[in-house]
């Protein structure tokens, strides 16, 4: 393959003369209009070096006798494949049976803290929706699949149905993570085209260790991952820490104090839970935001007992407090 010895931004290119925006608008237009994605890219970033005898790589792959580099496209992904993981998709929350389903599995009892009923309520809820999900043939694909056999059908007999449309739109606009764009405007190969993006930049093929050793397998990955961070977040041991602290200004008043020190009222928790986004990318519990927001009258009054002891104790469950690190 070839390249297009153009750039769709400033920086894909390194040296030499700056390109302005408008130069670049043709080729930014070529792409768009021919629904080309970008697929990225292994080993140097730049394709073409000159006056360089060492050549450039993508995908390891050197030119000989040439200051530019062939392109070489493999279409077969050999990672292993993933389970996929749960994620509350917006749409089932307009179903009478999903509700129940929250009501019937939220109301079991469970012993421990308020963080870890809150913790058990959750996971009981999402084991009951898993088997809801297959049970009721709420997979999304083959969900996708048949509404696109019923609009070829529908458009055929000429009675088409926009809803059948606005859902496939809602499903990818979930997973394409875009916040400004809204849907109704038959957006739907939009979202689905940044799906594919967004699955191919966030692919993990391999990590380097701190030899510079290349690592492609999933125990490699995952063990320098953690050492990564565990040596970053871990202290020094740094001393004199005090003295350092008393030449800080103090800017909270006591009366301030005072104020944050009141007792959180629930029209306050319900405001932040109206705060959040719907749709918005999840968190270890694997529900999103509209999930609270839908059916608050039904975990309420647990979640404002869990945000309460929070702030009396000082002291939250520790696999609540988990986050994912992107």
């Amino acid at each position: 393959m070839g390249d297009f010895n153009d750039i769709l931004e400033a920086s894909e290119k390194d040296g030499g003369r700056p390109r302005t925006v408008q130069s670049m608008d043709a080729f930014c237009g070529f792409v768009t209009a021919s629904n080309l994605l970008d697929l990225g890219y292994e080993g140097c970033p730049f394709t073409w070096r000159n006056r360089q005898d060492d050549g450039a790589r993508v995908v390891h792959q050197v030119a000989e006798g040439s200051d530019h580099v062939m392109l070489l496209l493999y279409t077969l992904h050999s990672s292993p494949r993933r389970a996929s993981r749960f994620i509350f998709y917006p749409r089932w929350s307009a179903l009478e049976r999903c509700h129940d389903l929250v009501k019937e599995r939220w109301r079991r009892g469970f012993r421990g803290s308020r963080g870890l009923q809150v913790f058990e309520k959750l996971k009981w809820v999402q084991k009951g929706l898993v088997h809801w999900k297959r049970q009721e043939w709420r997979n999304s694909k083959i969900c996708i699949d048949r509404l696109r056999i019923e609009l070829q059908t529908e458009l055929q007999a000429c009675e088409y149905d926009g809803k059948k449309e606005l859902l496939k739109e809602e499903y990818w606009k979930l997973k394409s993570r875009v916040q400004w764009l809204c849907k109704r405007d038959k957006n739907t190969k939009f979202f689905h085209s940044k799906v594919l993006v967004r699955r191919r930049v966030n692919r993990l093929l391999g990590l380097e260790d701190p030899s510079g050793v290349w690592h492609a397998e999933a125990f490699d990955i995952r063990r320098i991952a953690e050492s990564y961070f565990q040596d970053l977040f871990s202290s020094d041991n740094p001393m004199g820490v005090g003295a350092v602290l008393e030449c800080v200004r103090a800017f909270v008043t006591s009366q301030d104090n005072m104020s944050l020190s009141q007792p959180v009222l629930e029209d306050e928790v319900l405001v932040a839970v109206k705060q959040l986004d719907p749709i918005k990318s999840p968190g270890s519990d694997r529900f999103i935001g509209s999930f609270y927001q839908k059916f608050w009258s039904t975990i309420g009054d647990d979640i404002l007992g869990l945000v309460q002891s929070f702030f009396h104790s000082g002291r939250m469950f520790r696999k609540l407090n988990h986050t994912h690190i992107t």
